[in-house]
């Protein structure tokens, strides 16, 4: 027994956050005999959650929630799954593999290249890496691929972008006079799908007005320049802080 796993034409991309993927895996049959029950495991990975039906999940692993009741010799048949991409997936590329994990037939005869189970990477042919990517044709018992353990990986587009607004406080009295205080608020927004850390403001003072502190703590002035003192400040996707 054979797996191939690729990207379904159903789903081409581009991908991002909140995207939905779907994968075909095409089990084929190599050997000479009917092979009947075929149950497939997907190993579920980090980024991606599980959105099909025909799929029972337990941990990490997905299986067939019907097997594949029998398969005739030189035959293949294809199934499904689908996934979305989790909303907060900080990656670009995700990689998910699949796997036969059992399959019978009426001689008792075991697999001839590869060893059925629902373990991702516990033989020596599952190795993660593209190397053999929907390769089916080598020996997994005799130092080549695990030929019904395939891998399939996407790309995914993540944007950075910050933005800024500056306003005058509702809370400052208006209209100004010579040595009234006066408090602006900075909108810092993330426009972006990644965590933007170690952001830094800088407000440029003109003149005719003084630094007295505020904000979101105190501000250090160098020369016309003040910044405030926040280290290791970040924004999640989507966050904003208000200064």
């Amino acid at each position: 027994m054979a797996l191939r796993k690729t990207l379904s034409a159903a789903t081409p991309g581009p991908f991002m956050q909140g995207s939905t993927v779907t994968f075909n895996i095409e089990v084929i049959n190599q050997g000479t005999v009917l092979a009947s029950n075929i149950q497939v495991s997907d190993y579920i990975p980090t980024g991606l959650t599980l959105n099909d039906a025909n799929w029972t999940q337990a941990g990490s692993v997905a299986t067939r929630t019907n097997t594949i009741t029998s398969l005739a010799p030189g035959a293949s048949t294809t199934v499904s799954i689908t996934y979305s991409i989790n909303i907060n997936f900080q990656g670009t590329s995700i990689r998910n593999w699949a796997e036969i994990s059992s399959a019978s037939n009426a001689l008792g005869l075991q697999d001839v290249d590869s060893t059925p189970d629902g373990t991702n990477f516990n033989q020596p042919g599952e190795t993660n890496d593209l190397n053999d990517d929907n390769v089916i044709n080598q020996d997994g018992k005799n130092g080549g691929d695990e030929d019904d353990h395939d891998p399939a990986e996407i790309q995914v587009i993540q944007t950075f972008d910050l933005a800024l607004k500056k306003t005058l406080s509702p809370l400052t009295q208006i209209p100004f006079e010579a040595n009234d205080p006066v408090k602006f608020i900075i909108t810092i927004t993330n426009q972006g799908s990644v965590t933007a850390t170690n952001v830094v403001v800088s407000d440029y003072i003109p003149t005719g007005l003084l630094l007295t502190g505020g904000g979101m703590g105190v501000w250090m002035q160098s020369g016309s320049v003040a910044t405030p003192d926040y280290p290791d400040c970040f924004f999640s996707s989507g966050g904003i802080y208000y200064g």
